[in-house]
């Protein structure tokens, strides 16, 4: 196999993504504000009734487990 080339990952030539997929951080940044904060959904399921509503953040806040009991 061939040395990575500066900016590209050796992950990015076996699977033949290469720069293209380097230059979507755009793409990435726009679809994570598309999502709730774990406190927003949190209060939403509150909100439509559910009770005893918990959240757990991991990975500093990117992933969110919530518990909620159906009334």
């Amino acid at each position: 196999m061939r040395p990575a080339l500066p900016g590209e990952s050796r992950s990015g030539f076996l699977f033949r993504s290469g720069r293209p997929a380097l230059n979507c951080k755009d793409y990435f940044i726009q679809a994570l504000q598309m999502f709730y904060f774990a406190q927003e959904l949190n209060d939403m399921l509150q909100d439509v009734g559910f009770r005893d509503v918990t959240h757990k953040t991991v990975f500093y806040g990117m992933l969110g487990f919530h518990r909620a009991v159906k009334p």
